[in-house]
């Protein structure tokens, strides 16, 4: 299930990813042509506990996402060393153990394989616990 939502309306967005998420998915249960940025190594192990290439490819090819997936926008890499092709970026947020997180990647289309770009905990992410927690003690209070 893939919900539109505009989280910065400041930059350039499409409400149309550039990339199917189950193909991108697909290629993550293969392990093939995926590949994984520093950056979003080092922020998936800090954030999701998740070391490595392999436990990332493991996590989200295997129901990972299956938690409000919500398509966020599609916009350039702004980091792309070829501007000539103009790759897309499609980002995301999902739910993982009661925490909003953020997912963004791309494929290159001279070769095909797919570079995660980014995999971390999205700012105030701790918020989902703390509502929820406060709903269940005003319901316990309110039970009394």
């Amino acid at each position: 299930m893939e919900m539109l939502s505009f989280k910065d309306t400041s930059i350039d967005t499409s409400t149309h990813s550039s990339y199917d998420i189950h193909t991108f998915i697909h290629a993550c249960k293969a392990k093939k042509n995926v590949f994984v940025s520093r950056g979003a190594q080092e922020d998936a192990s800090r954030d999701l506990g998740l070391h490595g290439t392999n436990e990332i490819l493991f996590f989200l090819a295997f129901g990972g996402l299956d938690c409000e997936l919500e398509f966020v926008n599609t916009k350039e890499w702004e980091n792309d060393p070829d501007p000539s092709h103009m790759t897309k970026v499609d980002a995301y947020t999902f739910l993982s153990d009661y925490k909003r997180c953020y997912l963004a990647f791309l494929r290159f289309s001279p070769t095909g394989n797919w570079l995660i770009k980014s995999l971390h905990l999205e700012p105030g992410s701790n918020e989902i616990m703390v509502h929820a927690l406060k709903l269940y003690r005003e319901k316990r209070r309110h039970d009394e």
